[in-house]
């Protein structure tokens, strides 16, 4: 007996006529032409997923699982398809969704033919963000047998919303198969410029195997930061391109999703931070997810008392679970949507966003788009203007090649121009790489970066990687906690503190030095000031007469010479990336010596560290 679309599972099967749209949205009503809908169809499903990630729920009694059930059903109600869809700033492009559709599908059909885990693939999804992403203030309510975190900084078990977010995609996707990985790389204190070098550098683990959804959270940091402008159209930027440089030569990989979370406390300055997110996302073509304009309305105006029942938290920058839990809904009904809108254009026939080899990579000068076979090819040329046509067959220029904005005036031609310096930039790239099937993707030849979600977070492993390099030291340390403060780093509590550090026969070319250092507004900072000078080794070995430093510390011997402040006046402990350009380079192979002394005050902190190249 044949078997029904309603009563075949609900897992993602190939479908031609649907171009690979999954089977349980089209059991859902992805044709529908609504989101509502489908949203709506899904319900019991995505409770069920919300319900099981608790870390507890086999040790719940039958009582405490109902009170835990009644919580979550309840919180769910607020999140209404009218209310889900104020969050919808920008849907995702066509084809990166056709083409993540086509990955799983690809994915779930090799995962079921391998029996070791080790050979299992993912879709990989990478978080970047502040405390805010990375779960700080997010504890389970009471009574649920999670014992709440020592510090108040130590996000709850699975609490973030990036748990949620995974556990929801594969349960409603894929019939609770582990086909989505979320990997949470968030670091408190951080914005967008710091996000654009964890991907330019690729310091993200396994960083062979590139993400194919990037997600930026960074709203409740930059939202504080004193130059919305600085925010937007250098940190934003910066990060976005970073993002489209992990797949160069796929011009629909991977997703970025720009997420504007919440931060009440400075409705203003969030909303203008909302704004700048709106902007990027549209010069960029990018997906992006409006969750406080979920939530605004029903939080800003309200009398209520500090403690927030929508968030399960008091109303503060690091909002509890209720909000984790909202965000990652959000998140879901956005992605529910754009598939919806790839579902529905396919099935009526409106468009069918195939994808073809020149969406891999750019083979023609950036002028030369190839001709489309999409929804003009059934017209004729009108005699009114034969020109028409023939210049609507033309495919749209890829988007990712676009440049940055800018905030002078700028013309048409200014972003032509930097347009195809982008498109034959990557063209030359990509022909390198298929010509050199062996190059590599690594970007430094050593580095490290204090991050808890990585999972490099203690003194002593710190002390390991420095005494990898170390030449000379006195009186740096690695010191401090993973979670309360000071938090761990490489400190210098004294004047005229030095040290000096070796990097023997450089994996890749390296121009530059990255210093992640923080500034404090502490008095005991005031006047703080790191000098750093490197030197070039043209051999695979430091000599041992280089090994002696003395004479480097000396800084009125060294010619070039880069100054870092540790103090300001902004209430807040904050950190900054810096980028220290090599004088005339190190070639691979080569080595190179960074001597760094502490010229002003006797406090300094260092929380990262790599020699990349570019």
């Amino acid at each position: 007996t044949a078997i029904t679309e309603q009563q075949q599972p609900l897992s993602l099967l190939i479908r031609e006529e649907s171009m690979w749209c999954p089977i349980s949205m089209m059991i859902a009503g992805a044709v529908s032409q609504s989101a509502s809908l489908v949203w709506s169809n899904l319900h019991g499903q995505i409770l069920n997923a919300s319900y099981n990630i608790i870390p507890t729920i086999s040790t719940l009694n039958r009582t405490i699982m109902e009170e835990y059930t009644t919580w979550i059903d309840q919180l769910f109600s607020f999140y209404t398809a009218s209310r889900l869809r104020r969050s919808v700033m920008r849907p995702a492009p066509p084809k990166e969704i056709l083409q993540l559709m086509k990955l799983a599908a690809e994915i779930k059909l090799h995962n079921s033919a391998v029996s070791n885990k080790k050979e299992r693939r993912s879709l990989r999804i990478l978080v970047l963000g502040g405390s805010v992403t990375s779960g700080v203030g997010c504890t389970w309510p009471v009574g649920l047998g999670i014992p709440k975190p020592r510090h108040w900084a130590t996000p709850g078990e699975n609490c973030a919303w990036s748990f949620f977010l995974e556990t929801i995609l594969n349960h409603i996707l894929f019939d609770g198969e582990d086909i989505v990985q979320v990997e949470n790389f968030s670091s408190g204190g951080q914005t967008s410029e710091f996000g654009a070098m964890m991907l330019d550098y690729r310091l993200y683990p396994n960083p062979e195997r590139p993400p194919d959804v990037i997600i930026s959270s960074f709203s409740a940091n930059e939202s504080r930061e004193p130059d919305l402008n600085t925010v937007m159209y250098d940190f934003m930027q910066s990060f976005v391109k970073a993002a489209q440089g992990i797949q160069p030569c796929n011009n629909n990989a991977p997703l970025v999703i720009l997420v504007d979370d919440f931060y009440g406390d400075l409705p203003y300055r969030a909303q203008a931070q909302t704004g700048n997110i709106f902007k990027i996302s549209a010069w960029n073509n990018l997906m992006a997810v409006d969750y406080s304009s979920v939530v605004k309305y029903k939080i800003l105006v309200e009398e209520n008392s500090q403690w927030e029942p929508l968030f399960g938290s008091d109303f503060q920058i690091h909002l509890g679970i209720g909000m984790h839990i909202g965000l990652a809904w959000t998140l879901v009904f956005n992605i529910i949507n754009s598939i919806v809108n790839v579902c529905n254009d396919a099935h009526i026939g409106v468009e069918s966003h195939r994808l073809d080899s020149s969406d891999f990579m750019l083979a023609e000068a950036p002028s030369k788009f190839s001709k489309g076979t999409d929804s003009h090819d059934h017209l004729r040329p009108s005699s009114i203007d034969p020109h028409l046509l023939p210049h609507l067959k033309k495919e749209e220029p890829p988007f990712q090649q676009f440049g940055k904005m800018y905030e002078p005036w700028g013309k048409r031609d200014e972003v032509r121009k930097e347009f195809e310096q982008n498109a034959n930039r990557t063209n030359e790239h990509c022909r390198a790489i298929s010509r050199n099937s062996n190059s590599t993707n690594k970007k430094c030849s050593w580095s490290w970066f204090f991050n808890r979600m990585a999972q490099f977070d203690r003194p002593n492993q710190i002390n390991a990687k420095m005494d990898e390099v170390l030449l000379q030291n006195e009186g740096w340390a690695a010191e401090g906690f993973p979670i309360k403060q000071p938090r761990a780093g490489w400190y210098s509590h004294k004047p005229n503190s030095k040290f000096s550090i070796k990097i023997e026969s450089m994996e890749v070319d390296t121009k530059y030095v990255v210093i992640l250092s923080m500034k404090s507004y502490s008095s005991k900072w005031v006047g703080s000031k790191l000098a750093v000078s490197t030197t070039v080794v043209h051999g695979p070995v430091v000599p041992g007469k280089e090994s002696n430093r003395t004479k480097a510390w000396d800084v009125s011997e060294v010619g070039s010479i880069f100054h870092i402040d540790g103090y300001h006046t902004i209430e807040t402990s904050v950190h900054f990336p810096h980028k220290i350009p090599i004088q005339g380079g190190a070639k691979a192979g080569e080595s190179l010596i960074l001597d760094a002394k502490l010229v002003g005050g006797s406090e300094f902190k260092i929380a990262g560290m790599a020699f990349c190249a570019f």
